[in-house]
């Protein structure tokens, strides 16, 4: 599994094989949630996977969508 980061033309690929991988996916998670980030229902399928989205607070009953202008 990786974890793929974009943003102002910039990209990152984090291999799950690093140390602590799933509390940086957590600190990712909690960045986008503050930010109203969406994330993908494939995404959201990884996260649960990975134990993420309860520990970094995520819920499914946030609607994540387009940052407000």
């Amino acid at each position: 599994m990786q974890l793929k980061l974009t943003g102002k033309g910039v990209r990152l690929r984090i291999e799950s094989t690093v140390t602590d991988f799933e509390d940086l996916v957590g600190i990712c998670v909690s960045v986008a949630a503050e930010k109203r980030v969406s994330l993908s229902a494939t995404t959201r399928r990884n996260l649960d996977i990975l134990g993420v989205m309860a520990a970094s607070g995520y819920s499914d009953n946030l609607q994540f969508g387009e940052k407000s202008s």
